[in-house]
């Protein structure tokens, strides 16, 4: 993370479709992640379980060669 960055997490699972019952169920799911920057959201080879969506701030996406 550069900077201070709110995110929030979305389970995978809970955007495959989105009709109304599937996004109440979404909005059941959230939760806020606080991040600092230097943070680690995730790292490559993580599982892939949750979808990010940025509110406030940025971040930056590194790949190691």
């Amino acid at each position: 993370v550069r900077g201070e960055a709110v995110v929030i997490a979305v389970p995978v699972r809970s955007v495959v479709e989105l009709a109304e019952a599937d996004l109440r169920r979404i909005c059941a799911d959230v939760s806020e992640l606080e991040l600092a920057p230097g943070d680690v959201l995730f790292s490559e080879g993580d599982e892939g379980d949750a979808a990010f969506l940025i509110v406030d701030g940025e971040v930056e996406v590194v790949v190691d060669d």
